[in-house]
Formats: structure tokens, sequence, C-alpha cells
């Protein structure tokens, strides 16, 4: 998707994980987190690149799920600044050249733990040996997205 400001976000998404980029069109490269309403916990590390956060927030087929944890890292991007204050918070990056920011991340309603488990069960980390540093091992990731997505549904 493009936005008329020009950024560019591609998302490709596993059962419990999802891989984005985001392209920007200028200097600022920056990713923002909030959540619906206060009903949830968001932490930062900048010097990782990661963040971990939990919503309380649930949906009318949310029947007997509690929390939602979340783990997220950014590959290869260098975090330049970020805060965060309750549920919302922004990391800002040096995009380098290629101005792309790429986000991992998975979610769990077991814990932060295993949300990280999730991560590197459904979207490994690309093995430096093999790939740049700015590159994750995404085209798995989306083929395997466009073959669930097109699969045939069950019928109850």
């Amino acid at each position: 998707m493009r936005f008329e400001n020009g950024l560019k976000a591609e998302m490709a998404p596993t059962d419990h994980a999802a891989m984005l980029r985001f392209t920007y069109p200028g200097d600022d490269a920056s990713v923002l987190f909030d959540n619906v309403t206060d009903q949830a916990g968001l932490t930062l590390d900048e010097e990782n690149g990661t963040f971990t956060g939990y919503s309380d927030v649930k949906s009318g087929l949310s029947t007997g799920a509690t929390r939602l944890f979340v783990y997220g890292e950014f590959d290869g991007a260098k975090v330049t600044g970020g805060s965060a204050e309750g549920v919302k918070g922004h990391l800002r990056f040096d995009a380098g050249r290629d101005r792309t920011v790429t986000l991992r991340l998975a979610t769990s309603l077991i814990s932060v733990d295993q949300a990280k488990d999730n991560l590197r069960q459904e979207i490994p980390r690309a093995r430096p040996s093999t790939r740049s540093r700015r590159t994750p091992n995404g085209s798995g990731t989306a083929s395997s997205a466009r073959s669930r997505w097109r699969a045939p549904r069950p019928t109850s």
C-alpha cells in the first residue's frame, strides 16, 4: 500500500506472525505504536531494536481469550531515537540508502515468550552468510501467505 505522503507499507502474514516492510520517501523513518484503548502495555528496547507489549482489547470473536501478547524485532535499520508512554510510542530509524525498515512481529495468547518463539518458528531471521543484514528472508513467508489465502476454506 502506498500512502499519499509516499510511504510504502507491505505485509506478509503467517498464522501467528507477520513481516512488514516500510519504505520511506524522505529522511523521517519512524514507526508509531498505539492501541484502541488504554487497556494495554508497551515496552520499547531502542538499543536492540525490539519491543514487547500486550492488549486486553477483545472482539466479539475472542471467546475465552484473555490478553494478546506481542513481540517484535526491527531487522537491520539502526534505531536513532524513540519513546513510549503508556500504550503509545514511536521508534525513529536510520533507514539507510534504500530508505527501508523491516519489522518481524508475532503474537500469542499465552505470553511474550511464546510470541517470541512463534516469531522464531514462523519468520526466522535471515542467515547473515546468505543474505544481507538489511534484507530478511521474506520470500517463503510471502509465498506461504499467498497459498494459504488461496486455499479452499473448510465448510462446517
